[in-house]
C-alpha cells in the first residue's frame, strides 16, 4: 500500500481491470454477482432492485477497500503520506487513499465501461472537478477522515456515491473499523448491515440535540472568527451537545442513523466539502428521513443545481442537515444569524 501514485488512475484502470474484476470476485457476471458473505444481507434486501448490479459492485469493492484501511491501521509509515495543495498544506493524502481509488476505479470501469468517474484523488491531481454529465457517473471519496486515518484514529470510511441524470441514485459507505455497511437506493430504503435506517426525531429542541460542525481546514482569521460564532450561537441555545469527528461522510452517516441530530458545514472556504462527501450520503440521509439544505448560494461549477438558495445539491459548498424539516430550518437561521450569510 506504500506504492506512489500512477501519473493516470484511469490508465491504470483501464490496464488492470480485467485481472482486478476476476480478483474481486465479479468475474462470474452481474446478474449472479454476490457481496462476501458477511454482508449477503444486500443481496436479500436489494436482490430485486434494478440498481442491483451497481450496489453488488460497490459493495464489493468498498469491503475491499476497507480491508486495505485495516491493514494499515496504526501504521503511520504504511500509510505513505503526502500533502495536498500549497506549501504548508495540513491536508492529507496517503497511498492507501491512492490504492483505493484505483482498485474502485478499476472495478467500475471492468463492470460497467461506459460510466464515468468522479474520484477525491484524481481530481486533486487534475486542479478541478469534472462537471456531471447525464450519463451514470460515479463518485468517489476512496478514504473520508483522512487526517484520522494518519493518526490511527478509526474515524474514517469508504464513500462510493453514484448519479445517473445529475441526480444522486445510489450510496454505499463502509466504515470498517465498526464493520457497519450503509447502503440505499433512490426510493428503496436506507440499510446498516441489513436494519433500516430511521433519523431520531425525539429531540424537541437544540437542548435534547447533538450536533455535529466541521472545522476543516479553515485556519484564516475569517474562517476561525465564523466558526467561532456558530459555536457560541448553539451554546447560547443550550445546545446538548457540539461534537467534530472529522468525516463529513460519518457526520451525515450519524444523522441519518438516529446518532445526531443535526450537521453543519461549509462556513466559509476550507471548511466547503465537495461532491465525493455528499453524494453517496445524500442518497442514504434522504431515505433515512433526513432534510437537507443550504447556507448560501456558493457552489463548484458543473453541478447540477442553478446556485440558488432553493435547493441542496451534491456541488453545494454549504450543508446543512437536520433529523427534521424543522431542526433543518432551525439551525440554518441559527448559523445564517450567527455567521452572516
Amino acid at each position: 500500500l506504500s506504492e506512489p501514485a500512477m501519473p493516470s488512475a484511469m490508465g491504470l484502470a483501464l490496464r488492470t481491470a480485467a485481472g482486478l474484476f476476476a480478483t474481486l470476485g465479479l468475474a462470474t457476471g452481474l446478474a449472479t454477482l454476490r457481496p462476501p458473505a458477511k454482508h449477503a444481507w444486500v443481496r436479500a434486501v436489494f436482490g430485486r432492485s434494478g440498481a442491483y448490479a451497481e450496489v453488488a459492485v460497490a459493495v464489493t469493492v468498498a469491503l475491499r477497500c476497507g480491508e486495505n484501511m485495516l491493514k494499515c491501521h496504526g501504521v503511520k509509515e504504511a500509510a505513505g503520506v503526502a500533502w495536498k495543495g500549497e506549501a504548508g498544506s495540513i491536508d492529507p493524502v496517503t497511498a492507501t487513499d491512492e490504492e483505493n481509488e484505483r482498485l474502485v476505479l478499476a472495478a467500475i470501469v471492468a463492470a460497467f465501461p461506459t460510466h464515468k468517474v468522479i474520484g477525491e484523488e484524481e481530481s486533486a491531481l487534475s486542479g478541478a472537478i469534472p462537471a456531471l454529465t447525464d450519463a451514470p457517473t460515479w463518485i468517489v471519496d476512496p478514504i473520508d477522515g483522512t487526517a484520522n486515518f494518519v493518526h490511527g484514529n478509526t474515524n474514517s470510511c469508504v464513500s462510493i456515491g453514484q448519479c445517473e441524470g445529475k441526480v444522486p441514485r445510489l450510496g454505499i459507505v463502509y466504515d470498517p473499523y465498526l464493520d457497519e455497511l450503509f447502503v440505499a437506493v433512490r426510493g428503496e430504503g436506507a440499510f446498516c448491515n441489513g436494519k433500516p435506517m430511521r433519523v431520531d426525531t425525539s429531540a424537541p429542541g437544540f437542548d435534547r440535540a447533538l450536533i455535529l460542525i466541521e472545522p476543516g481546514y479553515e485556519r484564516s482569521p475569517t474562517g476561525i472568527a465564523k466558526f467561532l460564532a456558530l459555536n457560541k450561537a448553539l451554546l447560547e441555545r443550550n445546545v446538548q451537545a457540539i461534537r467534530i469527528n472529522g468525516s463529513a461522510v460519518l457526520s451525515i452517516m450519524w444523522v441519518a442513523a438516529g446518532r445526531a441530530n443535526g450537521y453543519i458545514a461549509g462556513l466559509h472556504v476550507k471548511d466547503c466539502a465537495k461532491p465525493w462527501d455528499w453524494c453517496a450520503g445524500f442518497v442514504i440521509a434522504i431515505e433515512a428521513g433526513a432534510t437537507f439544505a443550504r447556507l448560501d448560494a456558493r457552489s463548484y461549477p458543473g453541478g447540477a443545481g442553478s446556485g440558488s438558495l432553493s435547493e441542496f445539491d451534491i456541488f453545494s459548498k454549504s450543508c446543512v442537515l437536520g433529523c427534521s424539516p424543522q431542526m433543518c430550518a432551525d439551525l440554518r437561521a441559527l448559523t445564517n444569524e450567527a455567521v452572516g450569510f
